[in-house]
């Protein structure tokens, strides 16, 4: 695509109403000077959509809505890739999902302004195994998927609210090996059930906030979850823990979560486990061994 003459809405790899879509590639080349409304690797009211790949090559592109691997009702959504390395995109997702199922779907991002990064979503079915990595830009919210998801970060700006592996519950990864990041960060948050399995891993970042933290899970009760801090510089002003293994939203239980600290420098608390004045805290661990705590 070299021209932007006449392009001003929908871009589809492939629509069907109930077909598979499948193996469509688009590409965006180098200077292409364009506003979209969304980038569609497939669309689909029940159809599957399958190992579509969306490349955005442009530093120049414009996209209001949503830059998304495929979209399908009740179908199924999986493994899709999608590969950014520049533009101003109000959201980037590999799958979206009503019913259906999404999974295996990859995030790349190599550059670029971006509002919400996610590798799948499904408002009422499943979204798992999904993988978001983040090489550059500039970003504002990223999670991974509804569960068993992964989001890898090795360089950029997070400058938003929230970083999420799993949104519901258990199974989420944050990795974290360098970057400056403002907002919290969660293997998972899920206020109503419980978020459990759960891992944040980071070294060599720069993590700097007003009122924020870095947990291996928030939920209605918390546990198995762990956070391991290898390097960096850490540091927050007025939230209660700056780093916490496992934390309630009301009165739930918080219990053999781990906290350990390899190295890093830090300024603010750290909790191994975290609830209010009625919670049940128990059998949580905070291993230290920096000596800049």
């Amino acid at each position: 695509m070299e021209s932007s003459d006449g392009i001003n809405g929908i871009i589809f790899g492939g629509y069907s109403t109930s077909g598979a879509i499948y193996n469509n590639k688009i590409i965006i080349g180098e200077g292409v000077n364009t506003s979209l409304i969304s980038i569609l690797g497939g669309r689909s009211t029940s159809g599957d959509i399958y190992n579509n790949t969306i490349t955005v090559n442009s530093n120049d592109i414009n996209i209001t809505g949503n830059i998304s691997g495929g979209q399908s009702d009740s179908g199924k959504v999986y493994n899709n890739t999608i590969n950014i390395h520049g533009g101003n995109i109000n959201s980037v997702g590999g799958a979206d999902v009503d019913t259906g199922e999404s999974y295996g779907n990859v995030i790349n991002i190599y550059g670029g302004k971006i509002g919400n990064v996610y590798g799948g979503v499904s408002s009422n079915g499943t979204s798992h195994d999904e993988t978001v990595n983040i090489f550059g830009g500039t970003i504002t919210a990223i999670w991974g998927g509804d569960y068993n998801s992964t989001v890898n970060f090795s360089s950029g700006n997070f400058t938003g609210s929230m970083i999420r592996g799993s949104r519901y519950g258990y199974g989420g990864t944050v990795n974290i090996t360098g970057g400056t990041l403002a907002g919290s960060i969660f293997g998972t948050r899920h206020d109503t059930g419980n978020a459990y399995n759960n891992t944040v891993n980071i070294s060599n970042a720069t993590y700097n906030v007003d009122d924020n933290g870095i947990f291996g899970a928030l939920g209605a009760n918390a546990y198995n979850n762990v956070v391991n801090i290898y390097s960096g510089n850490f540091s927050t002003v007025s939230h209660p823990g700056l780093i916490i293994g496992g934390a309630i939203m009301d009165n739930g239980v918080a219990h053999d979560n781990t906290v350990n600290i390899e190295g890093g420098t830090f300024s603010g608390n750290i909790v191994a486990g975290s609830g209010n004045s009625n919670s049940e805290i128990y059998n949580n661990v905070l291993n230290i061994k920096a000596k800049n705590v």
